[in-house]
């Protein structure tokens, strides 16, 4: 907010140093305020950024420890009540993880969309003893 304050207070200036010739000074002025501005606006982008990626791999790493134990399945609403999260936070972490391979997306019979962690329903199945690929 600082920051954008400051790119409009230095456009301000410089805008007053080039339209009403207040010399070089309001000019040079100006343009270093702005700069200072449009710096500080960067920065405290930069920070949220870097605070949402960490927050987002915190929340998956969690979210992974719980789809283990589930048996590498979870719904939106299975994340939802065990982070206390909206449904809408929810499915955006879950969307966030999907890539096809490890974590991927499935409409059930009854329209619910399960999200499969392939190799936790492998480990489960490999400590209940059943390692072998199905034989039909």
């Amino acid at each position: 907010m600082v920051g954008v304050l400051l790119m409009a207070g230095g456009l301000a200036l410089l805008s007053a140093g080039l339209f009403l010739q207040l010399g070089t000074g309001g000019v040079v002025s100006g343009g270093i305020l702005g700069m200072v501005g449009l710096g500080s606006t960067w920065w405290g982008f930069a920070a949220r950024d870097n605070r949402r990626h960490a927050i987002r791999g915190q929340l998956q790493t969690r979210v992974l420890r719980f789809a283990s134990r589930r048996a590498g399945l979870l719904t939106v609403s299975d994340v939802a009540s065990e982070f206390g999260l909206s449904l809408l936070a929810a499915e955006r972490v879950l969307l966030g993880m999907e890539d096809g391979l490890r974590v991927r997306s499935e409409i059930d019979p009854e329209g619910v969309i399960l999200f499969e962690f392939p190799e936790f329903q492998r480990n489960r199945e490999i400590t209940s003893g059943d390692s072998s690929p199905s034989q039909e």
